[in-house]
């Protein structure tokens, strides 16, 4: 049976690897690539949308780079 995780700011900061909001980079990583393989069910709330947004914008250098991979993840 899939299972539902929501996804907090801090995971997706991690996925993406914010500078400043990455610490747990590849722990989490290594954990959504097992739920993915898993076929686990992924849910994004709004709210973690405009948080995640938001640091990517205070990010010190790699903004646009990581600006696109965000855009890419939610387009699918």
């Amino acid at each position: 049976m899939n299972k539902v995780h929501f996804v907090d700011t801090c995971v997706l900061d991690n996925l993406l690897n914010v500078p400043g909001w990455n610490q747990e980079h590849d722990r989490i990583i290594d954990e959504y690539k097992q739920y993915s393989d898993n076929g686990d069910i992924f849910v994004l709330p709004v709210a973690v949308l405009v948080e995640t947004g938001n640091h990517i914008a205070q990010a010190r250098y790699n903004n646009y780079e990581i600006a696109t991979k965000f855009v890419n993840l939610i387009r699918g």
